[in-house]
């Protein structure tokens, strides 16, 4: 069953006997931002009724930039410049990009 969270990404997982596990899968998050790469874990019923599942999920950008395509007219400023957040999705032929980032708004922990 899927489970909601709530503003501050925290759910309620259902009742469970002590000494037990629970099996979860996070969806809606690329695997890649996980900890360990997996959207699979396992919450243990210990001394506590409820367990608290604490996972830290990245914010990693790939920023990059593709030559254009060599017609004989294209220069450096016909090149397109790309965001992924995921390193599967930039292509073989992106070149990096030197800089900073900025994110109004952002928290850093």
């Amino acid at each position: 069953d899927a489970l909601d969270v709530d503003e501050g990404g925290c759910c309620e997982l259902p009742p469970q006997a002590r000494g037990s596990q629970l099996r979860l899968t996070l969806r809606g998050v690329p695997p890649c931002l996980l900890p360990g790469g997996s959207a699979e874990y396992l919450a243990h019923f210990g001394s506590l009724a409820t367990p608290r599942v604490e996972l830290e999920i990245s914010c990693q950008l790939w920023l990059y930039w593709v030559p254009p395509e060599d017609d004989g007219e294209a220069d450096v400023e016909d090149a397109m410049v790309c965001v992924a957040a995921d390193p599967n999705h930039v292509p073989d032929d992106a070149r990096p990009l030197a800089g900073a980032v900025e994110c109004p708004g952002a928290e850093r922990q």
